[in-house]
């Protein structure tokens, strides 16, 4: 796979951008130069050509809630478990609502 949308809200992101550009054009000018800013002060160093010595952190310091794991990437990714976990649930129900008389009876 070439490329991976991360989360939902990746594929809603891309959707929109396909499906509705002018809505997207319009969302993109109300939050898109706020959500660039913080009132976090920059670190010194420069960073562009090198990691910054001794900082092996894996993760960013954003303070807010941050999703560890995606269902809708797992599932992206997994395309044929996915489709197989459908297909199950599908037959299941299936039976299930032909063995609750689903014939009129």
């Amino acid at each position: 796979m070439r490329d991976v949308l991360v989360g939902g809200s990746g594929k809603l992101f891309s959707a929109t951008e396909k499906y509705a550009p002018r809505l997207f054009d319009r969302m993109k000018e109300a939050t898109g130069i706020e959500g660039q800013y913080t009132d976090i002060p920059a670190l010194d160093d420069d960073t562009l050509h090198a990691p910054r010595p001794n900082d092996g952190r894996v993760h960013g310091g954003y303070p807010g809630h941050v999703m560890q794991s995606s269902l809708y990437t797992k599932a992206s990714l997994n395309r044929g478990k996915t489709l197989l976990g459908l297909a199950v649930i599908g037959a299941g129900m299936a039976l299930a609502s032909r063995g609750r008389g689903g014939n009129g009876r």
